[in-house]
């Protein structure tokens, strides 16, 4: 969990703190905490996109999001490391973060505020976007 001196430090930019706080969202697809209905940030995986997570290879492909790092100008343009796309299995896959307000009807007053965000990352085929 990103620690909260770190989300509370004024000196780092909210850009920054929107960042990490991706990571951290990723990361949560390794222990299938962000598809429990518990949870309050939220992952979900589209139609098309889902026949990857069957079976054995639910991990690998879970984990190319999961620990993703090809953050360029091009797909992080704004440096949230809210978006990312990679091949698998012939296939290019997209994957967003969106940040809603706890509402889940708008968009987050602050997305660097845990407090008044849910974190809603889907994971997609390219074709289906």
């Amino acid at each position: 969990m990103v620690d909260q001196k770190v989300l509370n430090n004024k000196k780092l930019p909210k850009i920054e703190k929107i960042a990490l706080l991706n990571d951290e969202l990723r990361k949560k697809l390794i222990s299938g905490e962000l598809f429990k209905a518990d949870s309050k940030d939220k992952a979900y995986i589209t139609r098309g996109a889902s026949v990857f997570v069957n079976g054995m290879n639910r991990m690998q492909f879970l984990n190319n999001v999961a620990l993703y790092r090809n953050f360029t100008e091009d797909n992080n343009p704004y440096g949230e490391r809210d978006f990312g796309n990679f091949m698998y299995q012939k296939e290019k896959i997209f994957w967003k973060i969106d940040y809603k307000d706890n509402a889940m009807m708008y968009h987050s007053p602050d997305a660097s505020d845990p407090s008044q965000t849910i974190r809603v990352l889907t994971i997609m085929k390219a074709s289906e976007w």
